[in-house]
């Protein structure tokens, strides 16, 4: 029984260390204008696909986009991103986008960082929701949902600019430092050695085969320890 007590005593540490990383999530909101210009000698939106019978929304339309966001409806406001991807007319009993696409960042806190939907779009209600479906970089792990409303349209050209709001939901461990994980996992492996030293000095084993594995087991972990040490301070 005192052979498996240091291992045992690691395992719970580590799953210690792993669930209280991983418990903690936060919450975010993030508001923006999408601005989805099909007209003039500049569109943002510029249909790759259209139906040879049809309108140029019919089903199977689909359209690629680099669509500026905006901090205000205004879509000569400040651009804080992108909207880079495309969508598709999906339905053949309403007007409803398959949206692919990703919300690319250059300004602000975020800049750098991206977030992605995949979700179905039926643009004449007045509130759509689709899933966030990952990022990187700030949103790395991010989960949630985007609400999309349309405040303008001219329907003769098909311009469009809609408010989103973005609700989130992100691990925590996705944000913090590879310095502060290693540390905690080298503080994990000093108590693993600890313990297993402890073990051995109040339980002696009679059998030379587990001296041995123990002795064996122990330099194993000193030695990822130092390593770990070293990625701690090369990161920090």
């Amino acid at each position: 029984m005192a052979f498996f007590q240091p291992y045992t005593i690691f395992f719970i540490i580590f799953s210690t260390f792993f669930i209280k990383s991983i418990d903690g999530d936060d919450t975010g909101h993030l508001h923006f204008y999408f601005h989805d210009i099909l007209s003039g000698k500049n569109p943002t939106a510029v249909s790759v696909l259209t139906p040879t019978k049809g309108s140029a929304i019919s089903f199977g339309t689909i359209r690629m986009i680099d669509d500026a966001l905006t901090e205000e409806q205004d879509s000569s406001s400040k651009v804080i991103g992108r909207a880079q991807g495309f969508y598709s007319a999906a339905s053949q009993s309403e007007l409803a986008f398959l949206m692919v696409i990703t919300f690319s960042f250059v300004e602000g806190e975020y800049s750098g960082s991206t977030l992605s939907i995949l979700g179905r779009n039926p643009v004449q209600k007045d509130v759509r929701e689709m899933p966030v479906v990952g990022g990187t970089g700030k949103f790395r792990f991010a989960r949630g949902y985007a609400l999309a409303h349309t405040v303008w349209l001219d329907a003769s050209t098909g311009d469009a600019t809609v408010e989103y709001n973005v609700h989130l939901k992100q691990d925590a461990v996705s944000s913090q430092p590879l310095a502060n994980s290693t540390s905690s996992f080298s503080f994990s492996l000093l108590l693993l050695i600890l313990s297993a030293q402890r073990v051995q000095m109040i339980h002696p084993s009679r059998n030379p085969k587990q001296d041995n594995l123990k002795h064996k087991a122990t330099a194993c972990c000193s030695e990822m320890l130092n390593a770990n040490d070293l990625c701690s301070y090369s990161y920090a």
